[in-house]
């Protein structure tokens, strides 16, 4: 009888600590969030760009006070919360987006442990459309001829970048003696026109529409959108007189 109580205890034990046990390999993994501020009506927009699959995540709203979303201009906050699916290592960029504050970049690392813990930082942020700009052509297409300007940094420019994100447009260009060609954007542009020298290559544009192909020298109150490099006065000769040529302009990516 003393054996049998003794082995009755020992299970009795067990079925109390093995529960104990399981409980305690089963926390849960420690999940990791990023929190990004807007408000409604003009406030910054968020997209987040992650292409792994150690990780799932979720988007959510919090507003800053009960009824907030039913207030003009309340503020909010967007969530980002990360849940752990494998281990490694990965990182991902959130998009802000703003047409008060600009655009910008926001780049963060993001790690998963052997126990499905995530540990998010931020690394770096940067100018979204300044790097744009920076590896990116303006493309003129003409008659099976190509011409790659760089950009200026600008208003102008940022704004071009941002209408033509979309797709190619065509510009009807007419060439004014020998000195340039001249024609009119489809939308008119936030410019600030300026007295420059122009150069042979010089595009520019003029009150927010007029913009023009230099092939020669002058002055003038323009705003500079880009430059194609090497542009020679009798290149202009491709285009005809007293008529008008399409262009088809474009942008070109280096990354």
């Amino acid at each position: 009888m003393k054996y049998l109580a003794l082995f009755v205890a020992a299970i009795v034990f067990a079925a109390v600590i093995v529960p104990l046990t399981r409980a305690a390999s089963e926390k849960a993994a420690q999940q990791a969030e990023i929190s990004l501020s807007s408000f409604g009506g003009s406030g910054s927009s968020f997209s987040l760009k992650l292409d792994s699959d150690i990780v799932s995540y979720e988007r959510m709203k919090k507003y800053d006070q009960p009824g907030g979303e039913k207030l003009k201009g309340g503020r909010y906050d967007i969530v980002y919360s990360f849940k752990g699916l494998k281990p490694g290592e990965t990182t991902f960029i959130v998009e802000e987006r703003s047409v008060l504050l600009g655009n910008t970049d926001y780049v963060y690392s993001l790690k998963v442990d052997e126990n499905l813990n995530v540990c998010v930082k931020q690394i770096s942020s940067y100018d979204a459309d300044k790097k744009a700009l920076e590896t990116s052509k303006l493309v003129l297409s003409y008659n099976g001829s190509v011409m790659k300007a760089a950009f200026e940094d600008n208003r102008a420019t940022r704004e071009l970048l941002a209408k033509m994100s979309t797709g190619p447009v065509k510009v009807e260009f007419e060439r004014n003696g020998d000195s340039l060609m001249a024609g009119e954007l489809p939308w008119k542009l936030a410019v600030e026109d300026r007295n420059i020298t122009v150069q042979p290559g010089d595009i520019l544009v003029q009150k927010g529409r007029a913009v023009s192909i230099n092939y020669g020298t002058g002055e003038g109150r323009f705003t500079r959108l880009g430059t194609i490099a090497d542009l020679k006065g009798e290149q202009i000769s491709e285009f005809p007189e007293n008529e008008k040529s399409t262009v088809i302009l474009s942008i070109e990516s280096r990354e």
